[in-house]
């Protein structure tokens, strides 16, 4: 899968890049957001990208997935 590179709020492109595989495998596949927040989560514990549980971050994954459940699980 080639993801689109998308402004998820994380502080580099190689940060948005890796958010992105994430965010379009979600809505490809149908994944809810539990499994969505696990999966940044797992990114996170990775120093250079720790920032990806930031409430920006997941907003915007969020939003860009088109979830409708609650945000906070």
């Amino acid at each position: 899968m080639t993801a689109i590179i998308r402004d998820f709020g994380m502080y580099t492109t190689d940060g948005n890049h890796e958010v992105s595989l994430i965010a379009e495998y979600a809505k490809e596949f149908g994944m809810d957001w539990i499994w969505t927040q696990f999966q940044l989560e797992k990114l996170s514990k990775q120093e250079e990208y720790s920032e990806a549980m930031d409430t920006v971050v997941r907003e915007a994954v969020y939003s860009f997935v088109g979830y409708k459940t609650p945000f906070y699980v």
